[in-house]
């Protein structure tokens, strides 16, 4: 059946329907079966939306178009059928209102049996009188604008709207709403539930998602990016999900007159690189983020990443090499093992290359408490030759474990510079790796320039001062390719970096940045510390007994007079190469 677009016939035709169920009972009959049985019907001939940017025609009838029927037509099927439906989207495509309008079109049947649940990242965007922003006063402005006898036989506004709960009296039918939390729509069973922007749940949004498959057969989350991380991004990118996306180009009027350079074939793999002259205006007045972000439904550039412009560029190309094959060595048991499922490190060392005699390697070492619901310890290899992590232990071993693996690792590769970062529960870390016999770990050092003294302190101690160096060093790595990841985790954790509130670099909430701390702290201390000329004699009993503290101070001392050294030297040959 075909509806009047225009906004003006639309109108008309809407006012023609109402004009004559005023005085034709029997056609107000058949107006109401074809409302309760053709929702392409009900959108078209009853419902509005607003926008204020087409003041003084702000209410405006929802006349849908090509790629908002077959949204709406699956919306519809995957609450019949009980099925999930992610939904991607440009920015101002009406996926919301879809959405909502589906729920209450459900709720106004006279069958009944059909609970909503709408939930959204914040109860402030859930429900607030008067703020249309909210998904509830969308609801209550589209059935405000129903005429009275397509609303549920008794409905009363003040006793049957309630905050956060729309109830239908006549077939006890409701549409409630929740925020984001751990235990998300435990409270009801529903035949659908909305998760709205839910690319930008933050810390809940796994246990929020996983608690609502017992709640409810068909979830539906739909979102602009927000990043290649979180829930959101790994359900889209899930081979299982049935995932709708509606890019700008889909709108009529957004992608008119749409062109583009590349050929057919590629246009359909990318359609990132469509563009009209609608976007050509959008892309002259916006950032690359909003770019991204709002119209492209790019994941990697959305958000607030740290790593930008060529250093994004190169995540992008991190991220399409396969994953190298690597040997896999048990740490418990100092055996080569066979393969095991890489996503399950436990007790594992990835080795992606042997040590080589004669190559210099530095070891980092990031601690965590061993937590199941904590971060997890990071010891990588970085070949000081190729630049590439040739080893990495990622998981969630407590600081004393990972002392042992920490030596055991080191002795490995030719005992090189290991340096441990020290804050929290890594100076236990620290202290337990001297005293299994290893001295060769970094110190950092602190120069007093009024009493012209140098200080020295356990590991690598992170601090606001020295942050911005360590991503600034990632962020040069990233930049030049200086060389291979191998484990694409940690390009995946480069891209969750990201510029906080406060304008810290750091994790996204629920996200982690050990692997880039890691690779930072690594790419620091290559720098400061010179490529060894001659390995260091260990003890002949390798994990055991004391070790006199004083003489490892001592060494590092000397070792902190030649990093100085080479800091100047380095200085001194980039001016060189600066004046030639």
């Amino acid at each position: 059946m075909g509806f009047p677009k225009d906004y003006r016939e639309n109108l008309e035709w809407r006012i023609r329907i109402l004009e004559r169920c005023k005085i034709d009972l029997e056609f107000r009959e058949t107006i109401k079966n074809l409302v309760y049985t053709d929702i392409l019907f009900f959108f078209n001939a009853f419902v509005y939306t607003l926008d204020v940017r087409k003041r003084p025609r702000h209410n405006q009838p929802f006349c849908t178009w090509l790629f908002q029927d077959e949204l709406i037509l699956d919306l519809q099927r995957a609450i019949n059928e009980g099925t999930d439906l992610p939904v991607e989207k440009s920015r101002d495509m009406g996926a919301s209102w879809m959405v909502l309008m589906v729920f209450v079109w459900f709720w106004l049947r006279k069958e009944g049996g059909t609970d909503f649940l709408l939930g959204s990242r914040t109860e402030d965007y859930v429900d607030k009188r008067g703020d249309m922003r909210t998904l509830f006063e969308k609801c209550r402005y589209a059935l405000k604008k129903l005429p009275v006898w397509l609303l549920p036989e008794g409905f009363l506004w003040n006793k049957h709207d309630n905050f956060l709960r729309l109830v239908n009296p006549e077939t006890g039918a409701t549409i409630t709403g929740e925020s984001n939390n751990t235990s998300f729509s435990t409270a009801g069973r529903y035949a659908g539930i909305l998760f709205d922007e839910f690319s930008r749940w933050e810390i809940t949004d796994k246990s929020a998602w996983s608690c609502a498959s017992d709640a409810s057969p068909c979830r539906i989350p739909i979102s602009t990016p927000a990043g290649a991380f979180g829930q959101y991004y790994e359900l889209v990118h899930s081979e299982k999900s049935n995932v709708r996306t509606l890019h700008w180009n889909l709108h009529p009027e957004k992608g008119a007159r749409a062109y583009c350079r590349l050929p057919k074939e590629q246009v359909e793999r990318d359609f990132q690189r469509i563009r009209s002259p609608w976007f050509d205006k959008e892309e002259a007045r916006r950032t690359s983020f909003e770019i991204a972000e709002n119209l492209q439904i790019n994941y990697l550039g959305a958000g607030r990443p740290e790593f930008i412009g060529k250093a994004m560029d190169s995540l992008k190309w991190y991220l399409s090499l396969e994953e190298p094959a690597s040997d896999i060595y048990d740490l418990q048991t100092e055996e080569w093992v066979g393969y095991r499922d890489q996503r399950e490190f436990n007790d594992n060392l990835l080795v992606f290359s042997k040590y080589l005699p004669g190559t210099d390697y530095i070891i980092a070492v990031d601690v965590a408490e061993g937590k199941n619901e904590g971060d997890y310890s990071t010891i990588m290899v970085l070949n000081r030759s190729t630049m590439n992590v040739d080893a990495l232990h990622h998981a969630k071993t407590d600081e004393v474990t990972l002392a042992y693996y920490v030596v055991r690792i080191a002795l490995m590769y030719g005992s090189p510079w290991t340096a441990i970062e020290t804050v929290g529960p890594g100076l236990a870390t620290f202290d337990r790796v001297t005293l299994l016999g290893y001295t060769h770990l970094f110190m950092s050092s602190s120069v007093d320039k009024a009493k012209q003294s140098t200080s020295f302190r356990k590991g690598w101690y992170t601090s606001r001062f020295n942050r911005p160096l360590i991503v600034a060093s990632v962020r040069e790595y990233l930049e030049n390719k200086t060389g291979l990841l191998n484990y694409p985790k940690i390009a995946r954790e480069c891209i969750t970096f990201q510029k906080g509130k406060d304008g810290k670099p750091q994790a996204k909430s629920g996200c982690y940045d050990d692997l880039v701390m890691t690779l930072g702290i690594a790419l620091e201390v290559h720098q400061l510390v010179p490529v060894q000329r001659q390995k260091p004699k260990q003890r002949e009993n390798r994990y055991l007994g004391e070790v006199d503290f004083e003489s490892l101070k001592t060494r590092i001392e000397s070792v902190e007079e030649m990093c100085i050294k080479t800091i100047e030297t380095n200085r001194m040959q980039k001016g060189e190469n600066d004046i030639g």
